[in-house]
């Protein structure tokens, strides 16, 4: 057996407290978000025009049957009765398969399947809070790490990673595991973990493309002068003992030469870019495997129902209207709706739903807009592939959504921009900012959570 020594020990230190700190502030969360649940549909009205008006059945129905709401039950039907497609109709075709097959899996561990959606949402929001916030620390100091997990788990949509069956925790879960795998050079690794996310979520094809930016960069395969001027986080010092010494550089930074001196080999500069693509290995090849997920899901709709971009059309049936087209991209019903905002003020209890749904898709413009405007501090702090990435996540269900609903869980996926948020509060000295935040975000989880549990199309 091998001595246990002083940098053993604390190298075993610093790994619990990188699980203890994660684990327990997800299980606090938790808890007073499945109250709140319990609470909700056990003492408060349900919305009057949800389609399901009486609990539904199964085992823990009486705790947790406010978790599955809206596309649980298209989950439910896909993992009991496979994917189905009526042309101009709703149909589960439009689900992707990696979230259901989870759950299948899990279902006949524990015998029901809405308990094991919840429970798969369950597992895969408590695996996040640890890896993310390993992915932090090795970014950054504890104290920033700490907010910016805070920040990701009170989050106002963040109810998908506690238990509602959505495939949002998985696909999130996936997005993060791949980049860490990446920063610690698996590249290989890293690609199969993002088939799973290109599989579960149509916003995965952006881990295609921020796999691919962020490993250009590591490699410094392409480099873009001004911003390596501006990457703050590759020269600052790391004031954590657990995130090394202050010369480490934080796991998987950009290899450059420094200033603005050429990179090693051969390489060509156009626009203030440089390119030198000798700079990579066969085996980065490896992150061209997170398309699989996306292709697999593909084929399997062209043999099973003749065309590989069926779910790209069902998106357009009556009830989702989703269809693409500049009515969708320029958010046309959303603007209506705005148009229509001061009556509905006026109309009292009659024109409540239509109020309700209208503030609430414009909340969740507001956090897009909020989002994109850290990416030029996500790509200053944490590198510009990573601002590839966000940037990409975020414009995919913007173009795909015709009012915004929807995208305050999608953005979830967006993970840099809570660490670029947590820098800004955090080293910025804004203390007090970062508690009334902290606050304001989990009165409106718990707000949120307690409206979706009860039948509120939330997003």
């Amino acid at each position: 057996m091998r001595p246990l020594t002083a940098d053993s020990a604390d190298h075993r230190q610093g790994l619990a407290e990188r699980v203890r700190y994660p684990v327990g502030a997800f299980a606090t969360v938790a808890v007073a978000l499945y109250l709140t649940v319990w609470w909700s549909t056990r003492y408060l009205p349900r919305h009057s025009e949800y389609p399901i008006r009486e609990p539904l059945s199964f085992r823990g129905a009486g705790l947790l049957e406010g978790w599955v709401r809206f596309d649980g039950g298209w989950y439910h039907s896909i993992v009991t009765d496979g994917y189905f497609h009526v042309p101009g109709e709703q149909s589960s075709i439009a689900f992707f398969p990696g979230y259901p097959t989870a759950v299948a899996a899990m279902s006949r561990l524990v015998g029901d399947v809405y308990l094991a959606g919840i429970l798969v949402t369950l597992l895969c929001g408590l695996a996040l809070a640890v890896v993310f916030y390993r992915w932090c620390v090795e970014r950054s100091s504890v104290p920033v790490a700490r907010t910016a997990l805070l920040l990701l788990l009170v989050f106002p949509y963040a109810w998908y990673l506690y238990g509602a069956m959505y495939a949002d925790a998985l696909f999130v879960l996936c997005a993060v595991g791949a980049f860490a795998l990446l920063g610690r050079d698996r590249p290989v690794l890293a690609g199969l973990v993002a088939a799973v996310a290109t599989a579960t979520r149509p916003v995965g094809i952006a881990m295609v493309v921020g796999l691919v930016a962020v490993l250009l960069e590591q490699r410094g395969a392409v480099r873009i002068t001004w911003l390596d001027r501006l990457h703050l986080a590759r020269t600052s010092p790391r004031p954590d003992s657990q995130a090394g010494s202050e010369t480490d550089a934080p796991a998987g930074a950009p290899i450059t030469a420094g200033d603005d001196s050429p990179l090693p080999g051969r390489s060509r500069r156009l626009l203030g870019v440089e390119f030198a693509l000798g700079r990579l290995r066969p085996r980065d090849a490896g992150v061209l495997l997170s398309v699989g997920g996306l292709v697999g899901w593909m084929l399997y709709q062209w043999v099973a129902f003749g065309d590989p971009t069926l779910f790209v059309e069902v998106q357009s049936a009556p009830g989702w209207d989703q269809g693409q087209g500049p009515s969708t991209w320029f958010k046309e019903p959303w603007i209506e709706r705005l148009g229509d905002l001061p009556t509905h003020l006026r109309g009292g209890d009659e024109t409540w739903p239509a109020l309700t749904y209208t503030l609430g898709v414009t909340f969740q413009a507001a956090l897009v807009f909020g989002f994109l405007a850290l990416v030029p501090v996500v790509m200053r702090r944490i590198g510009w592939g990573y601002g590839v990435y966000v940037v990409a996540l975020v414009a995919i269900p913007v173009l795909g959504s015709k009012d915004w609903q929807g995208t305050g869980r999608y953005v979830l996926g967006a993970f840099p921009v809570f660490l670029a948020l947590a820098w800004w509060l955090v080293d910025g000295g804004h203390r007090w900012i970062r508690n009334a935040w902290l606050a304001v975000s989990a009165a409106a989880l718990v707000f949120l959570t307690s409206a979706y549990a009860r039948g509120y199309y939330l997003a």
